[in-house]
């Protein structure tokens, strides 16, 4: 698709109104096995105004819900839209200039389409980023009790024996608004 497909006219008009390059912003509210810890939607704010002040459109993307107080940056909820679908995930995704995703299988997405990204809050944090143009930015894991942050083989064997959910004995932090941001730039 990438190559021998061009974005449908409505998907782009929706996502181009601005006339800007696109940014896509994709966050998880749920667990999973990619992400068991949950980023707060302000932890997004500095890197959203730094994006909007680099003059980026900012495309919401996946199919959570959209967070109420993204409206007042302009942020466009393409992910709750009748033009969201699998289909047109991988023109946004084609079409967009950066992605600032969440743990999820986005990154695979991001991955096919050539798109430089940051991913935030994996729980498989010891997992290499999957090309030279991404940066993954791991949740700290530590051990309950010692209160030491936990080995690389040790997230990696968390994460395979536990899937989903809390890892019992562990403390799991999200990143920072400031890593968010320092990554992003």
């Amino acid at each position: 698709m990438r190559l021998k497909h061009s974005c449908p006219d409505e998907l782009q008009n929706f996502l181009t109104k601005s006339g800007k390059p696109i940014v896509v912003l994709q966050q998880r509210k749920v667990m999973s096995a990619g992400t068991k810890v949950i980023a707060s939607d302000d932890l997004y704010i500095p890197a959203i105004e730094y994006l909007k002040d680099k003059n980026y459109s900012i495309v919401f993307s996946g199919r959570e819900e959209f967070p109420k107080d993204w409206h007042k940056y302009g942020v466009i909820d393409y992910a709750n839209s009748t033009l969201a679908s699998p289909k047109n995930d991988f023109h946004l995704y084609r079409i967009a200039k950066f992605g600032l995703l969440a743990a999820s299988g986005t990154n695979f997405l991001a991955e096919t389409q050539c798109l430089p990204y940051v991913q935030i809050n994996s729980s498989q944090g010891a997992v290499p980023t999957y090309s030279k143009n991404s940066i993954i930015l791991p949740s700290i894991w530590r051990d309950n009790e010692s209160l030491k942050m936990i080995s690389a083989s040790h997230h990696i064997g968390n994460n395979l024996i536990y899937g989903v959910g809390v890892t019992p004995n562990m403390i799991m932090k999200s990143v920072t608004s400031e890593d968010i941001l320092n990554a992003t730039q």
